[in-house]
């Protein structure tokens, strides 16, 4: 059981970092490929990119939840 909801929660992590990178790399393409210190907040650019960067963040919270749960299952047996 503890095996199960480990590698489960590292995928979960997986896929979130994987939605993560695509936001980078498509927020990086709305900016005209150009890499500013500072920036100033696009609102245009963070609503396109809210579809990929809400998902990554629910999907990193459950992973984080169902790793720590899997290990602590796996210490206490």
């Amino acid at each position: 059981m503890s095996s199960l909801l480990i590698y489960s929660g590292l995928s979960s992590l997986l896929l979130g970092a994987i939605l993560g990178l695509i936001a980078a790399i498509k927020g990086f393409a709305l900016n005209n490929y150009k890499i500013e210190l500072i920036t100033k907040p696009n609102p245009i650019i963070k609503k396109k990119l809210q579809k990929y960067t809400k998902p990554a963040l629910l999907f990193f919270i459950i992973g984080a939840i169902l790793l720590a749960i899997g290990i602590s299952i796996g210490l206490t047996t």
